[in-house]
């Protein structure tokens, strides 16, 4: 599956909400790990797990990471133009138990060119635990 293209098709054919219904039908790595998409508008996208800790009693940061970088693509689809991933720096700023974490992601630059999308992941309670950007080039 070409996460991107895939996108690009759904939001040219039908609406964000159909969009993101399919995507949480697909069958792609960050969805069968246990992703749901919750959110899809333009340049906005949002996302959760919910997980057990692993055998350290945490959520594994690898997870939390690919969360944020499913969010911040689908987000920087939802422009309707597809992207390459320039580069992405994520924080991790607290341990976290098991329990839902919910990550978004919304434009900190939207340009014909480049691109800068924030995203944050929290938990339960709202707390953050984890802040980051991916810096996109956008292909017309």
């Amino acid at each position: 599956m070409n996460k991107c293209n895939d996108i690009l098709e759904l939001l040219k054919s039908s609406s964000y909400q159909l969009a993101m219904e399919k995507l949480n039908q697909a069958h792609y790595f960050p969805i069968n790990s246990g992703l749901k998409i919750t959110l899809i508008c333009l340049d906005y996208a949002e996302g959760e797990f919910t997980l057990e800790a692993d055998q350290t009693g945490k959520l594994n940061n690898g997870l939390l990471f690919t969360l944020a970088d499913e969010i911040a693509s689908i987000a920087a689809c939802s422009r309707g133009v597809s992207y390459v991933t320039i580069s992405s720096c994520i924080n991790f700023l607290k341990d976290t138990a098991s329990g839902k974490i919910v990550c978004r992601a919304m434009p900190q630059r939207s340009g014909e060119d480049i691109s800068i999308f924030q995203v944050a992941i929290t938990d339960e309670v709202e707390s953050l635990v984890a802040a980051g950007s991916f810096v996109f080039q956008m292909k017309i």
